[in-house]
């Protein structure tokens, strides 16, 4: 049975969902680090040395499946993409614009900088506040926007059913159970294989998943800069 939550726990929910949602982005930007490095490694490991670029690539698969059972993990005390997604499930009602903006005024601490301002008036502060609630139901549609498309103005159930399915049919019955029998155990059947475009598919499922709920949530999405990431990465390669 869901348990949808209280009105004084909502608060309570969204800082939860935060805590979650920053552990998943730190697992999901070792791993795409593994994918940009690997990558580039692979070309000149290549050319230079098959038994380097071997190892490269059963060391690298092993650590992005690893890295994806892990997001999909439904044990209870995992902090995994997939346990995230079975909470905002049962309190999906809670996730619409007005609460996003409630929750995003409150941790932005308006209210409290306001009142603390000195020299304004009862009225120019309500004045303030209005501003700023305005401008977090701006941002806060906006963000459902990019996630949902126009004019949604709340999460629903059915949404979050759909991307928990989505994981259920690709990362679960693929890499996760490459993982599971070939890593994580050692199983007694023949070892299943996996194409490097599949898992990767995968893991770009659960980039997109990961990017759709922390914009609902939290109005951001994952960063990654390439020429930031890997800027300099070869220089060892270019050293005489």
């Amino acid at each position: 049975m869901r348990r949808h939550i209280a009105a004084p726990d909502f608060n309570k929910k969204w800082g939860e969902w935060q805590r979650s949602l920053d552990r998943i982005e730190e697992e999901l930007h070792k791993l795409y680090f593994a994918r940009g490095m690997f990558e580039r490694l692979d070309k000149h490991l290549k050319v230079r040395n098959s038994l380097l670029s071997i190892y490269s690539q059963n060391t690298y698969v092993v650590y992005l499946a690893m890295g994806i059972r892990r997001l999909i993990d439904r044990a209870p005390e995992a902090q995994s993409l997939y346990r995230l997604l079975e909470d905002i499930r049962g309190n999906a009602c809670q996730i619409s614009v007005e609460n996003y903006a409630q929750y995003m005024f409150k941790k932005k601490k308006h209210n409290e900088r306001i009142n603390d301002s000195s020299g304004k008036t009862a009225n120019q502060k309500r004045v303030l506040i209005e501003s700023y609630q305005k401008e977090e139901r701006k941002l806060a549609r906006r963000a459902f926007r990019e996630a949902l498309g126009n004019r949604v103005q709340s999460l629903c159930c059915c949404d979050v059913e759909d991307d928990i399915k989505k994981i259920e049919e690709g990362p679960k019955k693929g890499i996760k159970k490459l993982a599971d029998k070939c890593w994580a155990h050692m199983d007694k059947k023949k070892p299943i294989k996996i194409k490097f475009h599949q898992a990767h598919k995968d893991f770009g499922l659960l980039i997109n998943i990961y990017n759709k709920y922390s914009l609902l949530t939290a109005g951001r999405k994952l960063e990654l800069d390439d020429n930031t990431l890997f800027s300099g990465w070869d220089g060892p390669f270019r050293m005489p």
